[in-house]
Order: C-alpha cells, then structure tokens, then sequence
C-alpha cells in the first residue's frame, strides 16, 4: 500500500468511499468481507474503483484484524 494516496492524488483522487458487498462468517474468529472501494474526486464523483476481500480475524480483545487481503477488481478485457 505504500505510495498507493499519493498515486491517487496525483490523478485527483481525494476521497475513498467503501461499500460492503457481503460477510460471510466462517468460524467464531474469521470471517470473510468483501468490501468494493470508490475513489472520489473533489466533487465526490468516482473517478476510479476497486474491490477487495478481506479475512478477518478476531483477537483476543474481540477486535477484528485483517490476516489477508484478496484483490478482487475486475480487469477489462
């Protein structure tokens, strides 16, 4: 992810916007999240998207932390 806003904001992307898509739990401490992400311009128009799935796993304090993102976006073509 390293330099990924700095990419967006040169393209004029200022904003990010997610959609859950779905969730599916898959055991007491993982559970699956597909999220689709628009990024916005100023305006707050989209001028770019993509889709993610996320495993979650949640810790001992019940919070929920990513063990593997999953790119999803479709490529054209």
């Amino acid at each position: 992810f390293a330099g990924a806003a700095d990419g967006y904001r040169a393209r004029g992307l200022v904003g990010a916007r997610p959609q859950l898509l779905a969730v599916d739990p898959l055991t007491a401490d993982l559970t699956l999240v597909a999220v689709r992400w628009s990024y916005l311009d100023e305006a707050g128009r989209e001028g770019d998207h993509s889709s993610y799935r996320y495993l979650l796993r949640r810790t001992g304090d019940g919070q929920h932390g990513i063990q593997v993102v999953v790119d999803t976006t479709a490529v054209p073509g």
